[in-house]
């Protein structure tokens, strides 16, 4: 059962790359213009105030592994830090998007088409490891988890986000959050069932498309036990995507970062390798 989720799992990210719904281009050979429109998401929205959080000039001319890369905004930034590191993404499109963008900048790197449940490298094989929003998209995370244990070095870091059960997605507030984004007329492409769902879990997985199949959000206690073989470092809040609200333009910096911090949905985690 699991390989089967595993195979839907991957049709769907190769037949909808991330960010394929806004940037439609990213489905076919993307120019630099494409790219820089995706850099300019992540950089104004997505990681706006999380940027700092991966680490990108800390890590030159180490091993660097970017575990689900999708179309490379981690992989480009580590490439551009110096760093010595390989993407890997379960898609091969989303694979192929990300060794282009790297031709296309003329930055020097790898990508592998891989799964992070069974990693394809050998043990210690890594000084740092990056995954940005990709473990809870996969059947099994704690796995997933596991295995990026095993490649990482020993005392080594490595920093990843998972979906966040915030009080805007806490089972009794729910109602009020889907409430709320009608009332705002929230409606991102590509994901129109995601205001009549039920339940938060249904939530975070059509948030990343209708025909998502797996996407899982978790409470403190939930990812403190995913990650109870590692030392947790830092922890951090982030991520409310204001391009969805009709009057984004018109949010302050200082505003976006308050929503940011207090209503984010994904949970940031620096995490070390003990024994």
């Amino acid at each position: 059962m699991n390989e089967i989720l595993k195979r839907e799992v991957k049709n769907y990210w190769n037949l909808n790359p991330l960010f394929s719904y806004e940037l439609k281009d990213l489905k076919n050979v993307p120019s630099r213009d494409v790219f820089d429109a995706l850099d300019n998401i992540k950089l104004t929205d997505v990681e706006r105030f999380s940027f700092h959080f991966w680490e990108f000039d800390q890590h030159a001319r180490e091993k660097v592994l970017d575990i689900g890369c999708g179309p490379g905004f981690l992989v480009r930034n580590y490439a551009r830090g110096k760093a010595h590191i390989v993407g890997l993404d379960m898609s091969e499109v989303s694979a192929a998007i990300t060794k282009n963008s790297l031709s296309l900048y003329h930055l020097q790197g790898s990508v592998v088409v891989g799964d992070a449940e069974n990693l394809p490298f050998k043990k210690k094989s890594f000084d740092f490891i990056s995954s940005c929003g990709v473990l809870h998209h996969t059947p099994d995370t704690q796995r997933a988890i596991t295995k990026l244990k095993v490649v990482l070095k020993e005392h080594k870091t490595a920093v990843i986000s998972l979906y966040y059960k915030n009080i805007l997605l806490k089972k009794w507030f729910f109602p009020w959050t889907l409430r709320l984004m009608h009332l705002f007329h929230m409606a991102p492409p590509g994901r129109s069932s995601m205001v009549q769902t039920i339940t938060p879990e249904e939530f975070v997985r059509t948030y990343d498309g209708d025909g998502n199949p797996v996407g899982k959000a978790y409470a403190s206690k939930d990812y403190r036990s995913l990650v109870k073989d590692f030392k947790i470092l830092k922890e951090e809040v982030h991520f409310f995507p204001k391009r969805f609200l009709p009057f984004h333009r018109f949010i302050p910096k200082p505003i976006h970062y308050i929503l940011d911090r207090c209503f984010g949905t994904v949970i940031h985690l620096k995490l070390e390798k003990i024994d």
